[in-house]
Order: structure tokens, then C-alpha cells, then sequence
């Protein structure tokens, strides 16, 4: 564990370095920015040993796997189902057939997307980088890298949309569905975006999830028709009704509070909307929207682990909109008796310094199975 706390305090000092020497030279763009986390979070998982992460030996027999198999041909790859992972296993077997290589080159992939989403998203960089990992992002990245890939692939394409960049967006939907499969439930962001939204809409959408909670088994059983895989998660006896593993069998129900920590800034979001103007809160209002579904779906199946990880798709999107509710909040409601430039990062840091609790609590539980880290032998 000490190992990770070693990495937040390195890239807190890398990055106000980066800062410092930035404002220096006057260098205006901020991409350098990013480079603290991708060279030490990037490089912590890249460099990352095989027993570090409950499925990194999988990914790298995988690689070997299909590293060995390519000459088998186009037809194999398009029979994939998961065309575009194959072509990037195959290609990086070509330069180095090593287990290592996928390890690293996913790590770094998965950084530089979350760094490039986050810098097309937001104005603030370093407390959205932060959240990536006090809310365990980063450390499911290490168990389930290939559904990474994809889930920041739609948090980039969803960055799109809030710059009103829609075509943007499909690019990088099919390119996350040609990497893992169960992407296509992403398109549910573009379908936030192009509604009109209303209350009315908004509590007929609500009505589905619920109804999705009061059909849980059928809509499991259609789920793995389609994505046998995940049948794994079908444990027999474990739910009477539903037979699904609960989230609460791994990390004694860390899903629900979180959820109800993240319904807190929902509700803070929907105060904050009517103050606003049209312009100044399209981003939240959107945000505000796509993640009252999500939490309320991150409420209902908390248990299940199979909603859980296809709610991830979304709820990614909490390193940014916590930020930009805390942000708005303050400049638009504290403005009379604070000093926004005072209590913004004192603001900002409390919330990290809170999401570190949640975060040191399913560490000492090793979800994700992280624990202990050790470095590329």
C-alpha cells in the first residue's frame, strides 16, 4: 500500500515542478501538465509485476496466445470479438514478445487517453488526475486493463460531445466496442446528449432503471446470451432471485456508499442548474443528467458486480463532474462571503483528502487484488 501513497506525494510534487517550470517559461499550452501522471502512474503500472492485478497474468498469456497464433490470418481477427485488441497484441508481439510489453503498453495507453480526456474536458487537471485514483479508477485499471482501454475511450468521446464535437464520438465508440464488446452500452452518453431533456423524460428514464432492478434476472440472462464471458458472475446460490455475485461478497458494500457519496454532489448539481445560465451550465446540466442515471443504477444494483463494472463506462465521469460541482458551487453560492480564489483548492483539496478514506479502506480489503506491489522482476 505504501508504495501507491509514495506514488500520490511523487506526482504532487512532479506536477507543481511542471507548473512551476511552465509558468516560467511561459509556455501557455497545457498538455505538459499531463506528463506527471503518465510518467508516474503510467509507469507504476507499466512496471508492475504479473501478481499485481487479479487478471494481469491472463492479459499476458493472452498476448503470448494470440502473439503465436497470428499466423492464422485476417480471418481470425475478423471473427474476433475483439478485433481491434488482437491487432494491437500482434503489433506489439512484432516489437517485443515479452509479457512485460503488453503490461507496459497498456499502462501507458490507458494513462495517455484518461490525461488526453481530462484535458479536453475540464479546466483543472490536477484534481480530476487525483480522483482517478482516490476513486479506485486507477486501481481496477490494473485488474481489468482491456475494458479500460474502452471505458476511456468513451470518457474521451464523451469530452467530445460537451465541446459539441458529436462526430467526434463515434470514432472512439467503435474503436471501444472493437476492443471490449460490452462498450456498446456507451452509446447510452450520446443518446443523454441528444435529448431534450425534460422532467417529465427525466422521470420516465428513472422509471426504466427501476423497472431494469424489477427485471434484474432476464435482463442478466439476455446479457449473457450475448456476452457468455460474463457468465462467470452468474454464481448459483449466491442471490436467490438473481444468482449474480454481489458487490457487497467483495468489498462489504463500498459500492453503495460511494454511490451515496456521489448522490451528494447530484443533488448539489440540481440546485446549482436554475442559478446558472443556459450557457454557463450545459456541461453540468448534461453531467447532471447522465450521472443522477448512473448513481441511481449504481443504487439499485450495488450488489451486483456485473452492473457495477458496466456502470464504470460512467461513472468515470465523476473525476470531472465532482470537481465541476464543488468548482461551480463555490464561485456561484460562497461568492458573497469567500473568496473563490482562496476556497477553491482549499475546497478541492478537502474533497481528495476525503476520497482518500474510501480509498485506503478497499486497499487494506486488496480489491482488485493490487496488493502487495511489486516491480517487473
Amino acid at each position: 500500500m505504501q508504495s501507491y501513497f509514495v506514488a500520490i506525494a511523487s506526482y504532487v510534487g512532479l506536477y507543481l515542478l511542471m507548473t512551476i517550470v511552465r509558468n516560467t517559461i511561459g509556455f501557455k499550452a497545457r498538455w505538459p501538465l499531463t506528463l506527471p501522471f503518465i510518467v508516474i502512474f503510467g509507469g507504476l503500472a507499466g512496471l508492475r509485476d504479473i501478481t499485481v492485478g487479479a487478471d494481469t497474468r491472463l492479459y499476458v498469456e493472452i498476448f503470448d496466445h494470440i502473439g503465436h497464433q497470428q499466423a492464422m490470418g485476417w480471418s481470425t481477427i475478423m471473427t474476433s470479438k475483439y478485433p481491434l485488441y488482437d491487432l494491437w497484441n500482434i503489433g506489439l508481439f512484432q516489437l517485443a514478445p515479452v509479457g512485460q510489453t503488453i503490461i507496459m503498453a497498456n499502462a501507458l495507453v490507458i494513462a495517455l487517453i484518461m490525461q488526453r480526456a481530462i484535458l479536453t474536458y475540464s479546466s483543472l487537471i490536477f484534481l480530476p488526475s487525483l480522483l482517478l485514483v482516490s476513486l479506485y479508477f486507477y486501481f481496477y485499471s490494473l485488474n481489468i486493463s482491456r475494458q479500460f482501454i474502452a471505458i476511456g475511450l468513451l470518457f474521451l468521446a464523451t469530452s467530445y460531445l460537451l465541446k459539441n464535437q458529436p462526430k467526434k464520438f463515434w470514432p472512439l465508440y467503435l474503436a471501444a466496442i472493437l476492443i471490449h464488446s460490452t462498450a456498446i452500452i456507451g452509446g447510452l452518453a450520446y443518446v443523454v446528449y441528444r435529448i431534450n431533456w425534460t422532467r417529465k423524460r427525466l422521470g420516465l428514464a428513472l422509471l426504466v432503471v427501476v423497472a431494469g432492478k424489477l427485471s434484474l434476472a432476464q435482463l442478466v440472462s439476455w446479457f449473457t446470451t450475448l456476452f457468455p464471458r460474463y457468465g462467470i458472475y452468474n454464481v448459483s446460490g449466491e442471490i436467490s432471485t438473481t444468482g449474480i455475485e454481489t458487490i457487497s461478497t467483495q468489498s462489504n458494500g463500498g459500492t453503495l456508499l460511494m454511490n451515496l457519496f456521489y448522490l451528494v454532489f447530484v443533488g448539489v448539481g440540481w440546485r446549482l442548474l436554475p442559478r446558472l445560465t443556459p450557457v454557463a451550465h450545459a456541461k453540468l446540466r448534461y453531467l447532471t443528467i447522465l450521472m443522477t442515471l448512473a448513481v441511481t443504477a449504481g443504487l439499485l444494483f450495488a450488489q451486483n458486480v456485473l452492473v457495477t463494472r458496466l456502470l464504470m463506462y460512467f461513472t468515470i465521469n465523476m473525476v470531472v463532474y465532482l470537481p465541476l460541482v464543488l468548482t461551480t458551487g463555490l464561485t456561484v453560492l460562497a461568492r458573497p462571503r469567500f473568496k473563490p480564489i482562496v476556497t477553491i483548492p482549499m475546497a478541492n483539496l478537502g474533497l481528495f483528502l476525503v476520497t482518500l478514506v474510501p480509498m485506503t479502506i478497499q486497499l487494506s480489503k486488496n480489491i482488485a487484488e493490487v496488493l502487495p506491489y511489486r516491480f517487473w522482476p
